[in-house]
């Protein structure tokens, strides 16, 4: 890292139309101008893993050390130029935020994987001795889920979209 890569907060002035602040420590932030656009595909691609790892850091207080370690790991897994499609979809702030807010008050931590959908959803799933479960965290405090349980030996499909807090009773009842 250059040295004029990293300034003082009270030396320099950050146009957040401009600029990606992307983190710092020690009284000093490290800012980049906001080129994603330009940048090739992989550096777009690292800066929006970096982007949802300081988002992830935002809630870490409030996660175990095991759900951000398996959160880090599937995001690395997840945004690694050699799986990555360069027409796909990016993953939202607003829909891992989404994900994360959920993450910190269910009892139902035990997805297997994350994904990515259309439109940048972040999604997640559940397998469950009965079946299995898909969500899709969209952002502003809505997902969308699939579930298919055997119930009595017979598959019982349903679909939804809810909130958040909706979306985490009807987990339990469906993992239980």
């Amino acid at each position: 890292m250059d040295d004029d890569d990293v300034h003082s907060p009270k030396s320099v002035s950050v146009s957040y139309d401009r600029h990606l602040i992307v983190g710092g420590s020690g009284g000093k932030t490290l800012v980049r101008p906001d080129n994603i656009i330009h940048a090739g595909f992989e550096e777009r691609l690292f800066d929006v893993l970096v982007g949802l790892k300081v988002t992830a850091a935002q809630y870490s207080m409030h996660l175990t050390s095991n759900v951000r370690h398996r959160i880090f790991s599937e995001l690395d897994r997840l945004l690694n130029a050699e799986n990555w499609y360069e027409e796909d979809d990016f993953p939202t702030t607003e829909a891992f935020r989404d994900f994360l807010s959920w993450t910190v008050y269910s009892q139902h931590q035990c997805w297997q994987s994350l994904g990515v959908g259309n439109g940048g959803q972040m999604l997640a799933v559940w397998l469950a001795p009965r079946g299995v479960v898909t969500a899709g965290f969209r952002g502003n405090n809505k997902v969308g889920w699939t579930a298919k349980i055997d119930v009595d030996g017979v598959a019982s499909l349903s679909a939804d979209i809810g909130s958040l807090k909706e979306f985490d009773r009807l987990l339990g009842s469906y993992l239980d």
